[in-house]
C-alpha cells in the first residue's frame, strides 16, 4: 500500500509544496560539478524520482520487516 501511495507523495510534493526543487537540484549540481547538465535534467526530474519511490517502498519494507522479524523471533 505504501509502495503505491509514495509516487504521489513526491508528485504532491515537487509539484504544490516544493516546486522550485528540482530547478534547485540542477543548478547546485552543474555548479558543483557533481553533474553536466543534461545527467542532472534527466535525473532531477519529477518521473526520476516517482520510479526511485516507487521501488525503493518496498525494498524498504522489506529490509524493516527482515529487522524486526530478527529482533521479534522467538528463542524456542
Amino acid at each position: 500500500m505504501i509502495a503505491l501511495l509514495a509516487p504521489l507523495s513526491t508528485f504532491v510534493s515537487v509539484e504544490y509544496i516544493s516546486p522550485d526543487y528540482f530547478e534547485n537540484a540542477i543548478s547546485m549540481s552543474v555548479k558543483n560539478q557533481m553533474k553536466t547538465q543534461i545527467e542532472a535534467e534527466e535525473y532531477f526530474s519529477t518521473g526520476n524520482y516517482m520510479l526511485q519511490n516507487l521501488i525503493a517502498a518496498p525494498v524498504m519494507g522489506i529490509i524493516t520487516t527482515l529487522v524486526v522479524a530478527i529482533f521479534l523471533r522467538s528463542k524456542s
